[in-house]
């Protein structure tokens, strides 16, 4: 019970980071002597919890807490329950009841917020959808500007429809704070698709006042991140979603046909470099698209779209050559012939739909 309630109390700190150490972690623990808080791995906020001990720990504090319900009937009770929950969330991350307890015996939004951060950058735990929901059900109690929303357990989507309807009401720290789990969780599991809906839901909330600003920090990192994961569908969805809410009304139309110029350059470097990826592809079918849009409302015509099929020309003539040699033919330039292809076609029918 010791080791139980040591975790229960480093995890309400709550750490930077989590990370699961393969076994009982003796290895780790003696490479590192002045570390105070053995079994556990705890060193500059960010913890190491040893899989053996965790899931130890875990059956001990399920026998313990018994009914989650029923154990928080008293002041006692509901004490208990908080620490022990912590450690079981962390082993069962999608533990329904135990999330329900939580909800139950909350007593301050931020402080389990934080929590709840610090369990999404553990890797098992930042793919689980129902820590998502908790999150966003958090949320919309802290935007709530009356008594009138109540937490209550299993109550996802009604949740969720609330945070929908308020969270433009939140400070911009809590949403900047919001992209950077998302974004953190993004990038520890790959294809996170509850994550990137929480990126989505975060960015699509932000006040007209705070969007420039806000929104251009976004974009600069989604360039950085899709430099670096060039396969990635969610990635390219939520930039050009981002560019789109960059165009809401009462925005410079100059601030936001630079941004949506950046991100058609950006797609064009992109799918010259690494011209196998249809992610890719459909990047640049996208910021062609925006453009177009633009172009049209002010009345310009669509060189941009003219641009990337000469470019794209150059990538299908490329590809050609090396197809035209047997001894350098590979599948990945039959499937750049193809994406080109199909880039020309759809751009010969934008063109006459525009």
């Amino acid at each position: 019970m010791e080791s139980v309630l040591r975790l229960a109390e480093i995890l309400a700190c709550p750490p930077e980071t989590i990370e699961l150490i393969p076994g009982d972690g003796r290895e780790w623990l003696e490479s590192h002597p002045e570390n105070e808080h053995a079994p556990f791995l705890f060193l500059e906020g960010h913890l190491g919890v040893p899989e053996k001990i965790l899931y130890q720990s875990y059956l001990l504090s399920v026998k313990t807490l018994g009914e989650p319900k029923k154990s928080i009937q008293t002041l006692d009770g509901r004490n208990l329950a908080s620490k022990l929950t912590r450690v079981i969330l962390l082993a069962n991350p999608a533990h329904q009841s135990v999330l329900n307890a939580r909800k139950r015996i909350l007593l301050a939004c931020h402080d389990e917020l934080a929590f709840i951060a610090s369990l999404l950058s553990a890797r098992q735990c930042s793919k689980v959808s129902t820590l998502w929901h908790h999150r966003r059900a958090l949320l919309s109690v802290l935007s709530s500007q009356s008594a009138s929303y109540v937490l209550k357990p299993f109550d996802h989507r009604l949740a969720d429809e609330h945070f929908e309807a308020t969270a433009n009401l939140l400070s911009v720290s809590l949403l900047r704070t919001e992209l950077d789990v998302a974004a953190r969780a993004c990038e520890i599991y790959p294809r996170n698709y509850y994550a990137w809906h929480h990126r989505r839901s975060a960015c699509g909330h932000v006040p007209q006042r705070l969007i420039v600003s806000l929104l251009k920090d976004e974009l600069a990192s989604l360039e950085r991140w899709i430099d670096r994961h060039v396969s990635d569908h969610s990635a390219v969805d939520y930039i050009c979603l981002v560019v789109e809410e960059l165009r809401s009304p009462g925005l410079g139309a100059d601030a936001v046909a630079d941004c949506v110029e950046r991100c058609r350059r950006h797609a064009l470097g992109l799918v010259r470099s690494y011209p196998s990826h249809e992610a890719l592809w459909l990047y640049v079918r996208r910021t062609m698209v925006m453009e177009g849009m633009s172009r049209i409302s002010e009345g310009s015509t669509l060189d941009p779209i003219e641009q990337a099929q000469e470019g794209v020309k150059t990538i299908l003539q490329a590809a050609k050559q090396r197809y035209d040699q047997p001894d350098k033919l590979d599948p990945e330039t039959e499937l750049v012939i193809r994406h080109a292809l199909r880039f020309l076609l759809w751009s010969a029918k934008t063109v006459r739909w525009f």
